[in-house]
């Protein structure tokens, strides 16, 4: 697609790696907007968009834990999707490889637009001793 893309997404095990897949949105905060997977060795690309008046946020590579080295596309792709006619929120799951709809989870609450994000695993992260809060 020729759209703006942005927040463009990658497996985290290929950060400042050669890689191959990319996950972006297009058309950011508006009832238009997709998820993208493209495949930079061969330029194809495949698309998810949600039904009228559900609005994408920016997608996150979730690896699959147990995934052979090289199966750079094995996880799933999350995103916050809200919608505008219900006012409601779903955490959209999905397949990396097909881009298909794996599951969704209904919110208890409406998230905002604009949530950005990012995988860490578990043993990347240390919490820090104490948070300030503002």
């Amino acid at each position: 697609s020729m759209d703006a893309h942005e927040f463009p997404s990658i497996n985290p095990h290929y950060f400042n790696k050669e890689h191959r897949y990319v996950y972006a949105l297009s058309d950011p905060y508006r009832p238009s907007s997709k998820l993208w997977k493209y495949d930079i060795v061969t330029g194809k690309h495949l698309s998810w968009q949600g039904e009228e008046k559900q609005v994408a946020s920016d997608p996150v590579f979730v690896p699959n834990p147990e995934a052979v080295d090289g199966d750079e596309d094995d996880g799933l792709v999350l995103s916050m999707i809200n919608d505008d006619s219900t006012d409601e929120s779903f955490l959209l799951l999905l397949d990396a490889r097909t881009f298909e709809e794996h599951t969704r989870f209904e919110t208890p609450i409406t998230v905002n637009h604009g949530l950005h994000s990012v995988f860490i695993p578990s043993d990347k992260y240390t919490k820090p001793a104490s948070v300030a809060l503002y």
